[in-house]
C-alpha cells in the first residue's frame, strides 16, 4: 500500500506506549480511534516492555545454544542452522 508501514499499523493500529529521550506517549492509528475519549494507559500495549523481555528471551535462546562456544562476533542465522546440537 505505501513504502513504509508504521510499527503502530502492523499491529492493527492498537495503541503503543513507548519512550523517546525520557518521553512516554502513548501512539495509535488514528483510523481506528476516531471520536473517543483519551485511551487509558493500561489499555494500550508498553512496546518497550515487550521489546526488553524479547531480548531477554533471544539471550537466554543465545545462552543455552551456544554454552561452551567461543563467539567473538555475531552468530547469523545461516551460520546457526549449521551447527551441530
Amino acid at each position: 500500500m505505501y513504502g513504509s508501514r508504521l510499527v503502530i499499523c502492523r499491529t492493527h493500529g492498537l495503541p503503543m506506549l513507548s519512550e523517546y529521550r525520557g518521553i512516554r506517549s502513548i501512539g495509535f492509528c488514528q483510523k481506528n480511534f476516531q471520536n473517543i475519549d483519551p485511551i487509558p494507559e493500561d489499555a494500550v500495549i508498553d512496546l518497550d516492555r515487550i521489546n526488553h523481555t524479547l531480548a531477554a528471551v533471544n539471550c537466554m535462546f543465545m545462552d543455552e545454544l551456544t554454552a561452551g562456544m567461543r563467539l567473538t562476533d555475531r552468530l547469523f542465522i545461516a551460520k546457526a542452522l549449521l551447527l551441530d546440537l
